[in-house]
């Protein structure tokens, strides 16, 4: 059960399912029951993924050798930033550059992230 603290200035003082019992009541405020949190819609395109989420998608996708190979004979910079990734953005610049040499459109990489979120 998750559960929420406001302060007298409206801003949260307090939130989550282990929000203590004598987290402090003020007047302006209170618990507030929000229930289980709502469902992730399973379209929207996600943000960020994991390196593992992201590799174990190119995987399935049939992907990951021939983006090993781009990775390999690219600028050492280019290297270093995939190599050393510890989360893949969406927006990041690297992935505009490798989806074309990739054969991937924007769509097929939103759908890439998409399916990286489930693993």
């Amino acid at each position: 059960m998750m559960k929420i603290v406001y302060g007298q200035d409206g801003g949260v003082i307090a939130f989550g399912p282990n929000t203590p019992e004598y987290a402090p009541a003020v007047p302006a405020g209170g618990w507030i029951d929000l229930g289980p949190p709502p469902p992730i819609d399973p379209n929207i395109v996600p943000q960020a993924v994991t390196r593992r989420q992201a590799l174990l998608a190119l995987l399935a996708a049939g992907k990951l050798d021939q983006i090993e190979l781009l990775i390999q004979s690219a600028p050492r910079a280019v290297q270093i930033a995939w190599e050393a990734a510890g989360t893949f953005e969406r927006d990041n610049p690297l992935i505009a550059t490798l989806a074309p040499q990739l054969g991937l459109t924007d769509q097929d990489v939103d759908n890439l992230f998409i399916e990286a979120a489930k693993l």
